[in-house]
């Protein structure tokens, strides 16, 4: 938090305080009746178990929502049905963003009042990488807590996928400024993988639903451990 400026700081409150009138603002659903649609909604979530009793299959078991899902179902599912690559960039980015921080804390920093532009922008992008990592956490939290109801995969927490990609960007720009000396090498190697990328993901061509990475080897093994389609 020091190392974000006064005018940084009042950013970032005022960008948590807006995200509720935009939120409603641009989700027509709300428009009419928000009050009793919000009521609705947060009665469906606190009695979905009633509802719609489900198994799901995870890990070769199956789980009833709200009753025995495991907690790590939510991080689990983020981590095997994202591309590996998409997957590493965006660690490389989170532990860019934590060296990054790690340096302005303990290292040499300027004396108060000379700090020049380039703290400015150092600061905006260590508050930048901040709000990524609690978008994502924050995000995801509520889905981990004991006898919350999530299923099908990512989909009640696909919001956080913005961020996952964004983490990617920074990772894949460490990657480029690692080697700016050799910066056509660089271009290549990103476009290369964004290539491998494209690929992969296009493989599973109609059924972009059903995918998982290869942290679960090949489709054929997610098949009878993980949940597939069913529309």
């Amino acid at each position: 938090w020091d190392i974000v400026d006064k005018s940084g700081r009042w950013d970032i409150w005022l960008a948590l305080l807006m995200s509720w009138p935009m939120g409603m603002l641009l989700w027509p659903y709300l428009w009419h009746q928000p009050l009793i649609k919000l009521k609705a909604i947060a009665e469906f979530y606190f009695y979905h178990k009633t509802q719609a009793p489900l198994r799901i299959l995870y890990g070769g078991k199956r789980f009833v929502p709200g009753v025995n899902m495991p907690w790590h179902y939510a991080p689990v599912m983020l981590l095997i049905t994202t591309p590996l690559i998409t997957l590493g960039a965006a660690i490389g980015g989170l532990c860019r963003l934590f060296l990054r921080n790690v340096g302005a804390t303990f290292l040499s920093r300027p004396a108060s009042g000379q700090e020049g532009p380039s703290h400015t922008i150092e600061a905006g992008r260590s508050a930048f990488g901040l709000l990524l990592v609690c978008w994502i956490v924050l995000g995801m939290l509520p889905f981990m807590l004991p006898g919350q109801r999530v299923y099908d995969g990512i989909r009640h927490f696909l919001y956080v996928a913005p961020a996952v990609c964004m983490l990617a960007g920074i990772g894949m720009e460490g990657l480029l400024a690692s080697l700016s000396r050799h910066r056509r090498v660089g271009w290549a190697a990103v476009c290369a993988l964004c290539a491998v990328l494209f690929i992969h993901v296009f493989s599973f061509h109609p059924d972009y639903t059903v995918y998982y990475n290869a942290l679960v080897v090949v489709p054929k093994v997610a098949f009878g451990a993980y949940l597939l389609d069913y529309w």
